[in-house]
């Protein structure tokens, strides 16, 4: 800004050909308002939205499932370790 005006240039892929100096005044925001554009769901994209959901679940639970089985084997083998030593004791 100079002198309390703003200097505006057209923007396009070559050089500015002329450059305007506008007073504050003359300068406005126009807001356009855009209705969002949304394509209809077909078939195809309502099946592929559906495998991906259901794949996160499945490997959610494949996880879940994983770490129960990891934490049950130690258990189990710390429990056999325990019933060997008790029963070599008695032995």
């Amino acid at each position: 800004m100079t002198d309390n005006k703003q200097v505006v240039c057209q923007l396009t892929q070559q050089k500015p050909k002329r450059i305007l100096v506008v007073a504050p005044s003359e300068l406005a925001i126009h807001h356009r308002h855009r209705q969002s554009f949304q394509t209809p769901s077909s078939l195809s994209d309502y099946i592929f939205k559906a495998i991906a959901k259901l794949s996160i679940v499945s490997a959610m639970l494949f996880g879940i499932s994983a770490l129960g089985y990891w934490g049950l084997e130690i258990v189990w083998k710390y429990y056999f370790l325990l019933f060997i030593l008790y029963m070599q004791k008695f032995s």
